[in-house]
Protein backbone atom coordinates (compact mmCIF):
# COMPACT_ATOMS: atom_id res chain seq x y z
CA UNK A 1 0.00 0.00 0.00
CA UNK A 2 2.85 2.33 0.88
CA UNK A 3 4.45 1.56 -2.47
CA UNK A 4 1.25 2.50 -4.35
CA UNK A 5 1.03 5.77 -2.45
CA UNK A 6 4.64 6.60 -3.32
CA UNK A 7 4.07 5.80 -7.01
CA UNK A 8 0.95 7.98 -7.05
CA UNK A 9 2.82 10.85 -5.42
CA UNK A 10 5.65 10.55 -7.95
CA UNK A 11 3.65 10.17 -11.18
CA UNK A 12 0.37 12.08 -10.62
CA UNK A 13 1.96 15.57 -10.62
CA UNK A 14 3.69 14.75 -13.92
CA UNK A 15 0.44 13.53 -15.45
CA UNK A 16 -1.38 16.68 -14.37
CA UNK A 17 1.48 18.87 -15.61
CA UNK A 18 1.34 17.15 -19.03
CA UNK A 19 -2.44 17.62 -19.18
CA UNK A 20 -2.11 21.28 -18.17
CA UNK A 21 0.49 21.79 -20.93
CA UNK A 22 -1.82 20.12 -23.47
CA UNK A 23 -4.75 22.30 -22.36
CA UNK A 24 -2.59 25.43 -22.59
CA UNK A 25 -1.51 24.41 -26.12
CA UNK A 26 -5.12 23.83 -27.16
CA UNK A 27 -6.18 27.20 -25.67
CA UNK A 28 -3.33 28.96 -27.50
CA UNK A 29 -4.24 27.26 -30.79
CA UNK A 30 -7.90 28.26 -30.36
CA UNK A 31 -6.89 31.84 -29.60
CA UNK A 32 -4.70 32.00 -32.70
CA UNK A 33 -7.49 30.50 -34.84
CA UNK A 34 -10.00 33.08 -33.55
CA UNK A 35 -7.54 35.90 -34.25
CA UNK A 36 -7.00 34.57 -37.77
CA UNK A 37 -10.77 34.41 -38.36
CA UNK A 38 -11.18 37.96 -37.00
CA UNK A 39 -8.58 39.21 -39.50
CA UNK A 40 -9.56 37.10 -42.52
CA UNK A 41 -13.36 37.23 -42.23
CA UNK A 42 -13.63 40.96 -43.07
CA UNK A 43 -11.22 40.45 -45.96
CA UNK A 44 -13.14 37.44 -47.28
CA UNK A 45 -16.45 39.28 -47.35
CA UNK A 46 -15.03 42.64 -48.44
CA UNK A 47 -15.49 44.37 -51.77
CA UNK A 48 -13.47 47.10 -53.47
CA UNK A 49 -15.03 50.56 -53.42
CA UNK A 50 -13.73 53.68 -55.16
CA UNK A 51 -13.63 57.02 -53.33
CA UNK A 52 -15.17 59.65 -55.59
CA UNK A 53 -14.84 62.88 -53.59
CA UNK A 54 -12.37 64.84 -51.48
CA UNK A 55 -14.61 64.82 -48.39
CA UNK A 56 -12.40 62.25 -46.57
CA UNK A 57 -9.08 63.85 -47.57
CA UNK A 58 -6.30 63.55 -46.50
CA UNK A 59 -7.15 60.07 -45.13
CA UNK A 60 -8.83 58.96 -48.37
CA UNK A 61 -8.35 60.89 -51.60
CA UNK A 62 -10.60 60.98 -54.66
CA UNK A 63 -9.53 58.02 -56.78
CA UNK A 64 -8.43 55.79 -53.86
CA UNK A 65 -9.76 52.23 -53.88
CA UNK A 66 -10.61 50.77 -50.47
CA UNK A 67 -11.71 47.37 -49.22
CA UNK A 68 -15.10 47.68 -47.54
CA UNK A 69 -16.52 44.85 -45.43
CA UNK A 70 -19.91 44.47 -43.74
CA UNK A 71 -18.47 42.11 -41.10
CA UNK A 72 -17.14 44.68 -38.53
CA UNK A 73 -20.37 46.66 -38.56
CA UNK A 74 -22.75 43.67 -38.55
CA UNK A 75 -21.04 41.81 -35.72
CA UNK A 76 -19.47 44.58 -33.62
CA UNK A 77 -21.56 47.62 -34.53
CA UNK A 78 -20.13 51.00 -35.55
CA UNK A 79 -17.31 52.48 -33.45
CA UNK A 80 -16.08 56.04 -32.97
CA UNK A 81 -13.27 56.80 -35.41
CA UNK A 82 -14.34 54.09 -37.88
CA UNK A 83 -14.78 54.98 -41.56
CA UNK A 84 -18.07 53.56 -42.80
CA UNK A 85 -20.04 53.38 -46.04
CA UNK A 86 -23.71 54.16 -45.80
CA UNK A 87 -26.69 54.77 -48.06
CA UNK A 88 -27.90 58.32 -47.69
CA UNK A 89 -31.09 59.77 -49.08
CA UNK A 90 -30.68 62.34 -51.84
CA UNK A 91 -34.22 63.76 -51.83
CA UNK A 92 -33.52 66.46 -54.40
CA UNK A 93 -32.41 63.87 -56.96
CA UNK A 94 -34.70 61.05 -55.87
CA UNK A 95 -32.01 58.38 -55.45
CA UNK A 96 -29.68 56.95 -52.82
CA UNK A 97 -25.90 57.18 -53.18
CA UNK A 98 -23.35 55.46 -50.89
CA UNK A 99 -21.06 57.78 -48.94
CA UNK A 100 -17.86 57.25 -46.96
CA UNK A 101 -17.60 59.18 -43.67
CA UNK A 102 -16.07 58.80 -40.23
CA UNK A 103 -18.21 57.94 -37.20
CA UNK A 104 -17.55 60.64 -34.59
CA UNK A 105 -20.38 59.97 -32.14
CA UNK A 106 -22.70 57.12 -31.18
CA UNK A 107 -26.30 57.02 -29.97
CA UNK A 108 -26.68 58.98 -26.73
CA UNK A 109 -23.53 61.07 -27.28
CA UNK A 110 -23.81 64.87 -27.22
CA UNK A 111 -22.25 66.60 -30.22
CA UNK A 112 -21.38 70.28 -30.48
CA UNK A 113 -19.41 72.22 -33.07
CA UNK A 114 -18.31 75.46 -31.49
CA UNK A 115 -15.40 77.79 -30.85
CA UNK A 116 -13.36 76.79 -27.77
CA UNK A 117 -12.67 80.49 -27.16
CA UNK A 118 -13.41 83.85 -28.78
CA UNK A 119 -11.62 84.19 -32.13
CA UNK A 120 -10.63 80.50 -32.36
CA UNK A 121 -11.81 78.27 -35.24
CA UNK A 122 -14.78 75.96 -34.86
CA UNK A 123 -14.01 72.55 -33.34
CA UNK A 124 -15.86 69.30 -32.74
CA UNK A 125 -16.83 68.44 -29.15
CA UNK A 126 -18.26 65.05 -28.15
CA UNK A 127 -19.71 64.78 -24.64
CA UNK A 128 -18.09 68.11 -23.76
CA UNK A 129 -14.54 67.10 -24.76
CA UNK A 130 -12.52 67.59 -27.93
CA UNK A 131 -11.66 64.18 -29.40
CA UNK A 132 -8.17 63.46 -30.71
CA UNK A 133 -8.46 63.83 -34.50
CA UNK A 134 -5.00 63.56 -36.09
CA UNK A 135 -6.64 62.84 -39.46
CA UNK A 136 -8.31 66.30 -39.65
CA UNK A 137 -5.96 68.75 -41.35
CA UNK A 138 -7.99 71.99 -41.33
CA UNK A 139 -10.35 73.39 -38.69
CA UNK A 140 -13.95 74.00 -39.66
CA UNK A 141 -13.90 77.34 -41.44
CA UNK A 142 -17.59 78.17 -41.78
CA UNK A 143 -20.65 77.65 -39.64
CA UNK A 144 -22.03 75.24 -42.23
CA UNK A 145 -24.83 73.21 -40.67
CA UNK A 146 -23.75 74.26 -37.17
CA UNK A 147 -26.22 75.02 -34.41
CA UNK A 148 -25.51 76.85 -31.14
CA UNK A 149 -27.32 74.07 -29.29
CA UNK A 150 -25.60 70.74 -28.51
CA UNK A 151 -27.15 67.80 -30.37
CA UNK A 152 -27.89 64.43 -28.72
CA UNK A 153 -27.46 61.56 -31.21
CA UNK A 154 -30.77 59.64 -31.33
CA UNK A 155 -31.03 55.93 -30.51
CA UNK A 156 -30.20 53.61 -33.40
CA UNK A 157 -28.12 56.25 -35.23
CA UNK A 158 -24.56 57.59 -35.46
CA UNK A 159 -23.17 61.06 -36.19
CA UNK A 160 -20.70 61.10 -39.09
CA UNK A 161 -18.32 63.75 -40.46
CA UNK A 162 -15.89 63.86 -43.35
CA UNK A 163 -12.23 64.37 -42.44
CA UNK A 164 -12.18 67.31 -44.88
CA UNK A 165 -14.80 69.21 -42.88
CA UNK A 166 -14.98 72.23 -45.17
CA UNK A 167 -16.20 70.34 -48.25
CA UNK A 168 -18.00 67.37 -46.69
CA UNK A 169 -21.75 66.79 -46.79
CA UNK A 170 -22.33 64.81 -43.62
CA UNK A 171 -24.47 64.67 -40.47
CA UNK A 172 -24.37 68.47 -40.20
CA UNK A 173 -26.57 68.54 -43.30
CA UNK A 174 -27.98 65.00 -43.66
CA UNK A 175 -28.66 64.39 -39.97
CA UNK A 176 -27.72 61.31 -37.97
CA UNK A 177 -27.30 58.11 -39.98
CA UNK A 178 -29.48 55.12 -39.00
CA UNK A 179 -27.26 52.14 -38.18
CA UNK A 180 -29.26 49.98 -40.60
CA UNK A 181 -28.16 52.29 -43.45
CA UNK A 182 -24.48 51.48 -42.78
CA UNK A 183 -23.48 48.85 -45.32
CA UNK A 184 -19.76 48.36 -44.56
CA UNK A 185 -16.64 49.59 -42.80
CA UNK A 186 -13.40 50.45 -44.58
CA UNK A 187 -10.83 47.81 -43.53
CA UNK A 188 -7.94 48.53 -45.93
CA UNK A 189 -6.74 50.81 -48.73
CA UNK A 190 -6.10 48.78 -51.90
CA UNK A 191 -4.90 51.63 -54.15
CA UNK A 192 -3.70 55.09 -53.20
CA UNK A 193 -4.42 57.69 -55.87
CA UNK A 194 -1.66 60.18 -56.65
CA UNK A 195 -2.19 63.62 -55.12
CA UNK A 196 -4.58 65.61 -57.26
CA UNK A 197 -5.77 62.65 -59.37
CA UNK A 198 -9.30 63.13 -60.62
CA UNK A 199 -11.80 60.32 -60.00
Amino acid sequence: MLALTLIALLFLPRMFARRACRLASVAQALGEALLLVAVLLPLAFGRPWRITSASMSPTLRAGDVVLASPVPVRFLGPRRGQIVLFDSPEPARGYRRPRAKRVVALAGDTVAIRRPAEGEPLRLFVNGARPEEPYVRDPIAAEFGVSDEPFVVPAGTVFVLGDNRNVSRDSRELGSVPVECITAAVVATLHRAPEGELP
